[in-house]
């Protein structure tokens, strides 16, 4: 179950990147303040659903376990 909840948000941030890189926004500036300010309007309302069913806590969990490849 774990394994999928930690796909599940790569899933969800690959979609946010994505999305707002193609739309020129300054996506990493953005995504960082959605995570550091727990704030989903730092995203574009058209990725926001895509983050907002996890809690901020286990995006960044994941996000550690991808950067140190655990």
């Amino acid at each position: 179950m774990a394994y999928q909840k930690n796909e599940d948000i790569k899933k969800a941030l690959d979609e946010v990147y994505s999305v707002m890189t193609a739309k020129g926004y300054k996506t990493i500036d953005q995504m960082t303040g959605f995570i550091v300010n727990n704030d989903p309007s730092y995203l574009s309302g058209s990725v926001r659903s895509a983050v907002r069913k996890f809690d901020v806590d286990e995006i960044v969990e994941e996000l550690f376990h991808v950067y140190f490849d655990l």
